[in-house]
């Protein structure tokens, strides 16, 4: 094993704290995300969780990417879609039907018990127990399935595209006017 010791490392160092009136006060208050500009690398240790990846990318390229990076890729690199989302699950189930909107609405009324379920388990275990009608007997119900981000997660996203990314587009102009 060979390891390596860095003693002038090129990091970007942000440090985010609400205050009380901030929107996202309750939901994140406080972190510090680093950008590795030798390494593409970009961390976060927050109130709303930890975070990190590695992009190929470095230096003043790497730097252009985060200042750039669209909401959705970010959490794609971030986070795993695990949080079962049983209403977009549901909504996929009835828009099968988007030529019978009677058996839409029979669907919807079937649904409107579902407040409960909290995970996919639940969902296929209950619809088993409850569909006496055999109204979704013919779809593959894994197929349906919705997941979605942690809210955390998103909540860091929106930090990091509403917040951080301005300061990396100052500081990017800063560096084209040789004001660092």
């Amino acid at each position: 094993m060979k390891i390596t010791t860095n003693n002038s490392p090129q990091i970007l160092q942000f440090g985010v704290s609400m205050i009380e009136n901030d929107e996202l006060y309750h939901s994140c208050m406080w972190g510090v995300v680093n950008l590795d500009l030798k390494n593409g690398i970009m961390s976060a240790c927050t109130d709303c969780g930890d975070y990190a990846y590695r992009w190929p990318e470095t230096d003043e390229m790497f730097l252009k990417l985060m200042a750039t990076v669209d909401s959705e890729y970010l959490l794609r690199k971030i986070a795993r879609r695990i949080e079962f989302d049983l209403e977009g699950t549901i909504n996929i189930i009835i828009d099968i039907f988007d030529d019978d909107e009677e058996y839409q609405n029979r669907l919807r009324k079937f649904f409107t018990d579902y407040d409960y379920v909290y995970d996919s388990n639940d969902f296929l275990s209950s619809i088993e127990e409850w569909d006496n009608d055999d109204l979704l007997a013919d779809i593959d119900l894994y197929e349906c399935l919705v997941y979605d981000y942690h809210p955390q997660a998103k909540t860091f996203v929106k930090i990091f595209t509403e917040y951080i990314q301005p300061e990396i587009k100052k500081y990017l102009e800063k560096d084209k006017n040789n004001e660092l």
